[in-house]
């Protein structure tokens, strides 16, 4: 479980304060991802490891935003359907939870609305 790492815990509470600061949401904890909704998911924190072994991030945060963004800081960015494209950040420290993935998630908050 994502939880499980004391990065993972920073991550999610970090997370979780940001989307509460911009007007908060529904937290969905499953086994392999903690999510937040409104009237569908915008922003899902997971684990990659889980899968892949230690080669790969601890945790990875998932952004669903209706327009594709070009951010070097992106490791991949899929369309998964007509208006929707996941952005997908790897998290190394808590501080990559900065300004300009606040702003990202906003704007996902604000489109799943």
């Amino acid at each position: 479980m994502l939880t499980d790492t004391e990065l993972g815990r920073q991550v999610v509470a970090r997370v979780g304060a940001l989307v509460n600061e911009t007007g908060g949401a529904q937290l969905r904890v499953h086994r392999t991802q903690t999510g937040w909704a409104r009237r569908r998911y915008f922003a899902v924190l997971w684990s990659p490891q889980r899968w892949l072994g230690e080669r790969a991030a601890l945790v990875v945060l998932t952004v669903y935003l209706p327009e594709r963004l070009d951010s070097a800081r992106f490791k991949e960015v899929v369309q998964v359907r007509p208006g929707l494209w996941a952005h997908h950040l790897e998290i190394q420290a808590v501080t990559d939870i900065d300004d300009e993935v606040a702003s990202w998630l906003a704007q996902a908050w604000d489109a799943a609305g």
